[in-house]
């Protein structure tokens, strides 16, 4: 059987003019498979936009992992759909009949497509469980990246983990097999 690959995104409060790029990006590369977009707060006409692009299909995102409304406002700061993200690519994932090949989760606003991801995931001649793109700084370099491993796990983990070197969750492609797993694990 022929299997497809998928390529899937989040927004958060994002405008058509952040996230037209990525789809015509992934529309130009020649990329055959879906193409999931999970949304948070985005306003009527840049779901209409979207929508001119038959191939991309919208998931509303409105309850968190306890089945309640997201609280925008949670834990005295904005929502943090850059993690939450990960919960509802697994709970798309599990919802879905279909295995898919690859799974590639990238950001939206920053990434552009320059060749169809198939092609050259297929060109690699081993083939991975995971590629994710190295941030080329360790943890303790960058301020940001601590200050979340930090807030996220405490300082236990931060001195196990404060010299590796950060991966870029915003892009990354794994094996269909294993891509729900690995979604709920982030």
């Amino acid at each position: 059987r022929n299997m497809k690959d998928l390529i899937i995104g989040a927004v958060d409060k994002y405008g058509w003019e952040h996230i037209k790029n990525w789809i015509t990006s992934i529309e130009q590369s020649g990329f055959e498979g879906d193409i999931v977009l999970l949304t948070y707060r985005i306003d009527e006409s840049t779901v209409q936009n979207c929508l001119r692009h038959p191939r991309m299909q919208l998931i509303s995102c409105e309850h968190d992992s306890k089945g309640k409304p997201i609280n925008h406002d949670a834990y005295g700061r904005d929502t943090q759909s850059h993690q939450m993200r990960f919960f509802h690519m697994w709970q798309y994932l599990k919802e879905v009949k279909e295995t898919y090949r690859y799974v590639i989760s990238t950001d939206v606003r920053d990434v552009i497509f320059q060749t169809n991801p198939s092609i050259w995931l297929d060109k690699l001649e081993t083939k991975p469980s995971i590629v994710a793109a190295s941030e080329g700084l360790n943890y303790e370099d960058e301020h940001w990246s601590k200050d979340n491993l930090l807030q996220g796990f405490g300082p236990y983990v931060y001195e196990d983990m404060k010299q590796t070197t950060i991966n870029n969750v915003g892009t990354i492609a794994m094996r269909g097999d294993i891509a729900a797993n690995f979604a709920i694990t982030l």
